[in-house]
Protein backbone atom coordinates (compact mmCIF):
# COMPACT_ATOMS: atom_id res chain seq x y z
CA UNK A 1 0.00 0.00 0.00
CA UNK A 2 1.14 3.13 -1.14
CA UNK A 3 1.91 5.77 2.12
CA UNK A 4 -0.55 8.28 1.02
CA UNK A 5 -3.53 6.25 1.06
CA UNK A 6 -2.92 4.72 4.52
CA UNK A 7 -4.08 7.83 6.61
CA UNK A 8 -7.56 7.76 4.61
CA UNK A 9 -7.45 3.70 5.00
CA UNK A 10 -6.93 4.14 8.50
CA UNK A 11 -9.98 6.88 8.82
CA UNK A 12 -12.40 4.14 6.73
CA UNK A 13 -11.07 1.18 8.92
CA UNK A 14 -12.19 2.72 11.80
CA UNK A 15 -15.69 2.60 10.68
CA UNK A 16 -16.19 -0.62 9.46
CA UNK A 17 -17.69 -1.16 13.08
CA UNK A 18 -20.23 0.81 12.48
CA UNK A 19 -21.41 -1.19 9.64
CA UNK A 20 -20.56 -4.36 11.42
CA UNK A 21 -22.65 -4.35 14.62
CA UNK A 22 -25.98 -4.60 12.67
CA UNK A 23 -24.61 -7.18 10.23
CA UNK A 24 -23.19 -9.39 13.01
CA UNK A 25 -26.21 -8.64 15.92
CA UNK A 26 -28.84 -9.37 13.29
CA UNK A 27 -27.54 -12.01 11.34
CA UNK A 28 -26.44 -13.87 14.64
CA UNK A 29 -29.48 -13.37 16.96
CA UNK A 30 -32.10 -15.90 15.58
CA UNK A 31 -28.98 -18.45 15.98
CA UNK A 32 -26.86 -18.07 19.02
CA UNK A 33 -29.46 -15.13 20.71
CA UNK A 34 -28.73 -11.53 21.18
CA UNK A 35 -26.07 -11.77 24.16
CA UNK A 36 -24.10 -14.19 22.14
CA UNK A 37 -24.06 -11.91 19.25
CA UNK A 38 -22.85 -9.00 20.89
CA UNK A 39 -20.18 -10.85 22.74
CA UNK A 40 -19.12 -12.12 19.01
CA UNK A 41 -19.46 -8.82 17.66
CA UNK A 42 -16.90 -7.35 20.44
CA UNK A 43 -14.43 -9.58 19.63
CA UNK A 44 -15.10 -9.46 15.32
CA UNK A 45 -14.40 -5.49 16.20
CA UNK A 46 -11.66 -6.16 18.18
CA UNK A 47 -9.92 -8.43 16.00
CA UNK A 48 -10.97 -6.54 12.92
CA UNK A 49 -9.47 -3.08 13.92
CA UNK A 50 -5.90 -5.13 15.17
CA UNK A 51 -5.31 -7.04 11.90
CA UNK A 52 -6.40 -3.44 10.17
CA UNK A 53 -4.15 -1.08 12.03
CA UNK A 54 -1.11 -4.02 11.96
CA UNK A 55 -1.55 -3.90 8.61
CA UNK A 56 -1.42 -0.55 7.57
CA UNK A 57 1.44 0.36 9.86
CA UNK A 58 3.36 -2.88 9.35
CA UNK A 59 5.23 -0.50 6.46
CA UNK A 60 6.39 2.36 8.76
CA UNK A 61 6.87 0.84 12.30
CA UNK A 62 9.61 -1.01 13.48
CA UNK A 63 7.94 -3.28 15.58
CA UNK A 64 4.64 -3.79 14.42
CA UNK A 65 4.23 -7.11 15.74
CA UNK A 66 4.18 -5.17 19.20
CA UNK A 67 0.99 -2.94 17.99
CA UNK A 68 -0.51 -6.10 17.18
CA UNK A 69 -0.69 -7.12 20.62
CA UNK A 70 -1.20 -3.66 22.02
CA UNK A 71 -3.97 -2.72 19.91
CA UNK A 72 -5.63 -5.77 21.08
CA UNK A 73 -5.34 -5.53 24.33
CA UNK A 74 -6.07 -1.75 24.41
CA UNK A 75 -9.17 -2.08 22.84
CA UNK A 76 -10.30 -4.93 25.61
CA UNK A 77 -8.77 -2.88 28.35
CA UNK A 78 -11.18 -0.13 26.60
CA UNK A 79 -14.38 -1.38 26.67
CA UNK A 80 -13.89 -2.52 30.02
CA UNK A 81 -12.81 0.83 31.46
CA UNK A 82 -15.76 2.35 29.59
CA UNK A 83 -18.58 0.08 30.58
CA UNK A 84 -17.20 0.51 34.65
CA UNK A 85 -16.83 4.30 34.82
CA UNK A 86 -19.70 4.77 32.71
CA UNK A 87 -21.80 2.49 34.84
CA UNK A 88 -20.30 3.80 37.95
CA UNK A 89 -21.15 7.63 36.95
CA UNK A 90 -24.94 6.47 36.00
CA UNK A 91 -25.22 4.85 39.36
CA UNK A 92 -24.60 8.29 40.77
CA UNK A 93 -27.75 9.74 38.86
CA UNK A 94 -25.46 11.61 36.08
CA UNK A 95 -26.36 9.54 32.92
CA UNK A 96 -24.82 12.28 30.68
CA UNK A 97 -21.30 12.95 32.83
CA UNK A 98 -21.63 9.13 32.43
CA UNK A 99 -21.57 8.83 28.44
CA UNK A 100 -18.79 11.85 28.94
CA UNK A 101 -15.92 9.63 31.40
CA UNK A 102 -17.50 6.20 29.98
CA UNK A 103 -16.47 7.51 26.57
CA UNK A 104 -12.78 8.94 27.20
CA UNK A 105 -11.99 6.43 29.89
CA UNK A 106 -12.45 3.89 26.92
CA UNK A 107 -10.03 5.82 24.92
CA UNK A 108 -7.97 6.87 27.03
CA UNK A 109 -7.42 3.08 28.00
CA UNK A 110 -7.10 2.23 24.90
CA UNK A 111 -4.47 4.76 23.68
CA UNK A 112 -2.64 4.21 26.81
CA UNK A 113 -1.72 0.51 26.32
CA UNK A 114 -1.37 1.06 22.24
CA UNK A 115 0.52 4.71 22.44
CA UNK A 116 4.49 3.06 23.69
CA UNK A 117 4.32 1.38 20.52
CA UNK A 118 4.74 4.02 18.09
CA UNK A 119 7.28 6.66 18.17
CA UNK A 120 5.85 9.72 18.63
CA UNK A 121 5.51 9.37 22.63
CA UNK A 122 2.57 8.65 24.10
CA UNK A 123 1.42 12.04 25.21
CA UNK A 124 1.87 12.92 22.04
CA UNK A 125 -0.53 10.19 20.86
CA UNK A 126 -2.84 10.71 23.80
CA UNK A 127 -3.90 14.29 22.85
CA UNK A 128 -5.69 14.00 19.78
CA UNK A 129 -7.48 10.76 21.47
CA UNK A 130 -8.87 12.09 23.95
CA UNK A 131 -9.93 14.88 21.57
CA UNK A 132 -11.57 12.09 19.59
CA UNK A 133 -13.15 10.21 22.31
CA UNK A 134 -14.50 13.86 23.90
CA UNK A 135 -16.46 14.52 20.51
CA UNK A 136 -17.35 11.01 20.15
CA UNK A 137 -19.01 11.06 23.45
CA UNK A 138 -20.95 14.25 22.34
CA UNK A 139 -21.94 12.57 19.19
CA UNK A 140 -23.11 10.04 20.35
CA UNK A 141 -25.44 11.49 23.06
CA UNK A 142 -26.73 13.99 20.28
CA UNK A 143 -27.80 10.82 17.51
CA UNK A 144 -27.99 7.59 19.54
CA UNK A 145 -31.79 8.58 19.48
CA UNK A 146 -31.91 8.88 15.61
CA UNK A 147 -29.90 5.97 15.37
CA UNK A 148 -31.70 3.23 17.46
CA UNK A 149 -34.71 4.50 15.85
CA UNK A 150 -33.19 4.51 12.04
CA UNK A 151 -35.36 2.14 9.64
CA UNK A 152 -34.36 0.80 6.55
CA UNK A 153 -36.66 -1.62 4.77
CA UNK A 154 -38.75 -1.79 8.11
CA UNK A 155 -35.34 -3.41 9.45
CA UNK A 156 -33.70 -1.32 12.61
CA UNK A 157 -29.81 -1.85 12.08
CA UNK A 158 -28.88 -1.09 15.30
CA UNK A 159 -32.23 -1.00 17.29
CA UNK A 160 -31.68 -4.79 18.20
CA UNK A 161 -28.39 -3.92 19.89
CA UNK A 162 -30.40 -1.02 21.43
CA UNK A 163 -32.77 -2.47 22.80
CA UNK A 164 -31.31 -5.56 23.49
CA UNK A 165 -29.36 -3.21 26.19
CA UNK A 166 -26.13 -3.37 24.51
CA UNK A 167 -25.22 0.29 24.16
CA UNK A 168 -21.66 -0.53 24.11
CA UNK A 169 -21.85 -1.87 20.95
CA UNK A 170 -23.23 1.28 19.95
CA UNK A 171 -20.77 4.10 21.66
CA UNK A 172 -17.73 2.01 20.94
CA UNK A 173 -18.62 1.89 17.43
CA UNK A 174 -19.16 5.78 17.68
CA UNK A 175 -15.78 6.12 19.56
CA UNK A 176 -14.04 4.11 17.43
CA UNK A 177 -14.90 6.24 14.12
CA UNK A 178 -14.09 9.23 16.38
CA UNK A 179 -10.76 7.85 17.40
CA UNK A 180 -9.58 6.85 13.37
CA UNK A 181 -10.81 10.24 11.93
CA UNK A 182 -8.80 11.93 15.28
CA UNK A 183 -6.03 10.11 15.00
CA UNK A 184 -4.81 10.26 11.50
CA UNK A 185 -2.86 12.99 11.70
CA UNK A 186 -0.58 11.18 13.50
CA UNK A 187 -0.53 8.25 11.18
CA UNK A 188 -0.14 10.73 8.35
CA UNK A 189 3.43 11.73 10.78
CA UNK A 190 4.18 8.25 11.18
CA UNK A 191 3.74 7.88 7.67
CA UNK A 192 5.78 10.52 6.39
CA UNK A 193 3.14 11.70 3.34
CA UNK A 194 3.82 14.52 1.02
CA UNK A 195 0.19 16.54 2.89
CA UNK A 196 2.73 15.87 6.13
CA UNK A 197 5.76 17.40 4.72
CA UNK A 198 4.12 20.44 2.96
CA UNK A 199 2.73 21.16 6.22
CA UNK A 200 5.84 21.30 7.76
CA UNK A 201 7.51 23.32 5.57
Amino acid sequence: MRRETIPFSWIVLHFVPLLLVPILTHSLDGIIGINSAAALTHLVILISIAVGETYLMRSILPRPQQWAWRTACGLAAGVIAGLVVMSTVDLQGYDALATLAGMIAAGLAFGLVQGPAQPLGTLRWLVPITIGWFGAAILFRSIILSLAGLSIGGVSPYGLAYNAGHNELLWFSVGLACHGVATAWNVSKLAGTPAMHRAQG
